[in-house]
Formats: structure tokens, C-alpha cells, sequence
């Protein structure tokens, strides 16, 4: 079953992953009133227009008082795991944001919580997505693919049948795992590339 689509309260960032959301989300009349999170660079706005809290203490009385769904849109894959353990124990629901049309995303897939969903992106039968993973625009996963949580894939990355990847990993743009392939626990995998063996975890394929 597929995780329906679900606005969120607030987003963990104010980077190039939380560009990507909110680009997609303008325009959405039923999203909630947005708001940021990032204790860094000390703008009261993003954009010029949406409030960004500064301090965990603003986040925990946002979920106490306002609403506590969540999506973290941090680009590092281990770190976007941190924060988002971060802020659960503040109170917040790590929530699912799906925008490709439903008609792309085969009934049966199972998606974990936390997990964004791009433009154009097709996900096939009898796959299973974890936690907090990021698919960016027109991504292709094919059938009975199983990604681990916290996985990041750039525009256009195509994993075909049978393949296994683990968690923490990164395939990039225009990348392609061939079927059958097992990708290990916090691999990159570079622009372009195709990978038609196995890598074990850790490899750096660019």
C-alpha cells in the first residue's frame, strides 16, 4: 500500500533539497502554512516569505501547539537520519510527501514515513522503499527493487529489476543499477554511471 500523499507543518532545512520541495509545492492550495528549520545561518525567512525557527526549543513548541508533521529535506543522507531522530524526540511526526501523479506508483509498493517523492518519478510492483528516503525528478524504479532507509537518488536515476540497495546510499543523476545488482550500505554512485556488478559497502563508484 502506498503511503497517501501528506503535507507537513514544517521542514527540516533551508538547502538545495528544501528548494526542490518547496518548488514543487507552489501553487498547492492544500498545504499547510510552512514553516523552516535551521539553526545555522540565522535568516528569519526563506524566500523572503516563510518563517525558518532557529532553535529546538521553537520546534518543540511549534509540535506542542500548532501541528508536529515534519519532513526532513537534508541533502546528506546519515545526517537527514540524525535530524530526523532529532526532532522525533521532540515531539514531531516524520510525515511522507508524494508528488508524482498516483498512477506512476504501483499499488503495490510499500513507502516508508519520511520519505519525498519528486515530479515524474515511477515506481514499479512489489517494491519496498524505507525511511526517509529522497527520489529528486523522473526516477525510474523498477520491480522488485527493496531500497534501504535514508537513500538519496538524483534526477533521472534508473534502477531496473531485482536490485537491492542499501542504506545511506547515493545514486546520481542519470545513473543506472542493472537487474539483479546489490548495491551495499553507503555507496555513491556517480553521474551517469552504470553499475551492472555488485558493490559492497562503502564503494565509491565515480
Amino acid at each position: 500500500m502506498v503511503i497517501p500523499y501528506l503535507c507537513f507543518m514544517l521542514i527540516i532545512g533551508t538547502g538545495g533539497m528544501a528548494k526542490d520541495i518547496i518548488g514543487s509545492l507552489s501553487g498547492d492550495p492544500s498545504r499547510h502554512d510552512l514553516k523552516f528549520y535551521n539553526d545555522k545561518d540565522g535568516n528569519a525567512l526563506f524566500f523572503n516569505k516563510y518563517p525558518v525557527l532557529q532553535s529546538h526549543e521553537e520546534a518543540k513548541h511549534l509540535f506542542e501547539t500548532e501541528d508536529t508533521s515534519f519532513v526532513c529535506a537534508i541533502a546528506n543522507p546519515l545526517m537527514r537520519k540524525r535530524l530526523a531522530e532529532q526532532f522525533k524526540a521532540l515531539g514531531g511526526q516524520l510525515k511522507s510527501y508524494i508528488f508524482t501523479e498516483p498512477k506512476f506508483i504501483s499499488e503495490f509498493v510499500k513507502i516508508g514515513r519520511g520519505t519525498v517523492v519528486q515530479f515524474n518519478t515511477i515506481i514499479s510492483s512489489n517494491t519496498e522503499v524505507g525511511e526517509g528516503v529522497f527520489f529528486n525528478c523522473a526516477c525510474i524504479i523498477g520491480h522488485d527493487v527493496t531500497i534501504g532507509d535514508y537513500v538519496s537518488f538524483g534526477p533521472g536515476a534508473k534502477i531496473l529489476g531485482n536490485v537491492e540497495i542499501g542504506d545511506f546510499s547515493y545514486i546520481g543523476t542519470n545513473a543506472v543499477i542493472m537487474p539483479g545488482v546489490k548495491v551495499g550500505q553507503k555507496v555513491r554512485v556517480g553521474v551517469g554511471k552504470i553499475v551492472s556488478e555488485d558493490l559492497p559497502d562503502g564503494t565509491k563508484f565515480i
